[in-house]
Parts: C-alpha cells; structure tokens; sequence
C-alpha cells in the first residue's frame, strides 16, 4: 500500500522518534558536562514536517475525540514528519564553552558517534557536527554564544531524519 508523501521514507511511530531524540539529547548533555539545559520553550522534542509534501489530511485521527492530542509532545498528525531539539545551556565564559565542545567530541567518539566536523569558520563560532551510530539522526552544536550579560551558551540543535506517519492513509484518501 503505498502512502502519501515519499514512499521510500521508513515508517516509525512518532513517540519511538521522539523517543530516540530525547536519548541522544541525554547523551550530549552527559557529554557536554555543563549541567542542564536552559528553560526555554524549545527545549523539548518537536515535530516538524518534513519536506514539500506534508498533509494534515493524509493521517488517520487516533484517540478519543475529547483528549487534546497536541498536550503530546510526540503527536503528529501529518506525514512524512521529523523531529527536533533546539535547546541551549548556559556556560561561565568562552573557554568553557569551547572546552565543553572538545570534552563532548571525545566522548561521542568512544561511545561510537562520528564526527562529521569540529571547525570554527572565519570570525565565526566553533561548530561541532556529530552523528550517533543509527542512520540519518544527527547534532549541530554552536558555541559561544552570547547571552545575557556576560553569559555564554551552547546552541544545541538535534534532528531526527524523515519518517511515514504509520497511520497515513493511502493516497488520494483523507480522514
């Protein structure tokens, strides 16, 4: 059967995926050894859609009529869909930040993460590309970053790859 959007996308329930992007965010922390990540309203996992091709008609509506699915963080009612983490911690100063990046590649590695690329374009921040040993999930670190103040960060952005909603329906079909 195939369905809307790409059908070469694997499938994967949304709360599996997210899931997933909440235990590599663990681990970058744990990693980073910065302590916890900022309150900000992205902290937590998000759903985006993903490419040109995503419907809100095309999946199945699941659940009691009078729960609000969007209370979840993991719901998603269109497909192909990816999730995210876009989050920030606070460090005393530059050098920490920077130190922190180091200290996290290190760790990634002997815990089998690849680094993609550890660099810090001209003028610019350090920026550190990871990816965990399952494919297409990936991390873009950035540091430093100015806060408030003389506060330092680091910009913490994860991403899942596409997934098929399991509950799309079949093309041309609309809940």
């Amino acid at each position: 059967m195939e369905v809307r959007g790409k059908s070469d996308l694997p499938v994967a329930h949304p709360r599996e995926v997210a899931g997933k992007v909440e235990g590599l965010r663990g681990q970058i922390e744990k990693g980073l050894g910065v302590g916890l990540p900022a309150d900000s309203r992205t902290a937590g996992v998000n759903p985006l859609p993903c490419g040109n091709e995503a419907d809100r008609r095309g999946v199945r509506r699941t659940g009691p009529p009078g729960v609000n699915p969007y209370l979840k963080p993991w719901y998603v009612d269109y497909s192909p869909y990816a999730m995210t983490v876009n989050t920030w911690m606070s460090v005393r100063g530059k050098d920490e930040a920077t130190a922190a990046l180091t200290r996290l590649s290190e760790h990634l590695r002997e815990e089998g993460w690849r680094v993609a690329s550890f660099e810090r374009p001209s003028g610019g921040t350090w920026q550190l590309r990871v990816a965990p040993p399952e494919s297409g999930y990936g991390a873009v670190l950035e540091a430093p970053i100015a806060g408030r103040g003389s506060e330092q960060r680091i910009g913490v952005n994860i991403s899942s790859p596409c997934f098929r909603h399991p509950d799309a329906l079949p093309n041309g079909r609309s809940s």
